[in-house]
């Protein structure tokens, strides 16, 4: 009987191996597959968010300015908590978007020409005055800081970059001019984009942190991406961007996933089409081919919009 119970537990020693490695096998899997899922929403989320921003009733657009753009960043945040738990199945109530908001999202950082917005975690109002009392039957909400310039110094001056790179707001002393072209240290538009992606990534790192130290009872606790120091050396601002960082969601794993996001989009002016009349018919050009001379009639978005009109596309200046 020995000789039977020897190999018989050999047996049952490898099948509980295999069970353990097996089950670990089972749970890295699942939980791989959830990061990648939450990457997906969070993607998915972005660029609806970034979606809803450029698509504003009123994008306060300066067309002395083509590259000038500023909207509500609100909306974008509303967006993507909304598209966020459709992605997971829930419905867009109140109790389910204050949690996304309270316990997944440590900043959600908005972008724009000459500034960003970054929203975090705020009480809103609490039972007896703070911070004299302490928090007590606190509300707490995602909340946007105002517009917060792109801030560079160089020496004893601090300028305000932009997006458009042809002028900055220089502050020197208590002189605050309007200087066109880049700011010393700086000699192209791509060092431009590079110093706004750092800007913002330095600050979304500094209020983690703070937030963090300034709030031991908050429930969570927020890190740092690190692929913050990747996206801002590697893929720079370049236009109106959402920054979203999601961390500690639980909805389908054991333990807390997270994941980052970036969604941006360029601006581009559009391509004016002129309608006019030559040698008596009704002809359609871009308006940046036809010749001086030429007297324009009518103006189109598209050259779709012209042929509607009874404009014949001019074969002579299209082509």
């Amino acid at each position: 009987m020995k000789r039977i119970y020897l190999p018989l537990f050999v047996v049952l020693l490898y099948l509980a191996t295999l069970l353990l490695f097996f089950s670990t096998y089972i749970r890295k899997d699942i939980r791989e597959f959830e990061q990648l899922k939450l990457s997906y929403a969070i993607d998915y989320a972005s660029d609806a968010a970034m979606l809803q921003l450029i698509q504003s009733r009123d994008l306060s657009m300066d067309y002395s300015d083509k590259d000038y753009l500023s909207a509500n960043p609100q909306e974008a945040l509303d967006t993507f908590v909304d598209v966020f738990l459709f992605n997971y199945g829930l419905t867009p109530s109140d109790l389910n978007r204050s949690h996304v908001k309270m316990n997944f999202i440590p900043t959600f950082t908005v972008a724009m020409f000459d500034g960003y917005y970054m929203a975090t975690p705020r009480l809103v109002e609490n039972a007896h005055p703070y911070p004299e009392n302490g928090i007590h039957d606190g509300t707490w909400d995602l909340v946007f800081s105002p517009k917060m310039p792109y801030i560079y110094i160089n020496g004893t001056s601090s300028y305000a970059l932009n997006m458009g790179s042809d002028y900055t707001l220089k502050m020197s002393g208590n002189l605050l001019s309007k200087p066109k072209g880049f700011p010393p240290g700086i000699s192209s538009k791509e060092q431009i984009h590079r110093e706004i992606s750092n800007i913002v990534s330095k600050d979304i790192s500094y209020t983690i942190n703070t937030f963090n130290e300034n709030n031991p009872n908050w429930a969570n606790t927020f890190y740092i991406p690190s692929s913050l120091t990747t996206f801002t050396g590697v893929n720079p601002i370049e236009g109106p961007s959402i920054i979203a960082i999601v961390q500690n969601v639980d909805f389908a794993t054991s333990t807390p996933i997270s994941a980052f996001s970036v969604a941006g989009s360029k601006i581009q002016s559009a391509r004016m089409v002129g309608g006019y009349i030559r040698n008596g018919q009704k002809y359609y050009c871009y308006m940046d081919k036809l010749p001086g001379f030429i007297t324009i009639e009518d103006l189109f978005e598209t050259v779709h919009d012209a042929a509607m009109a009874g404009y014949a596309h001019d074969m002579m200046y299209m082509d």
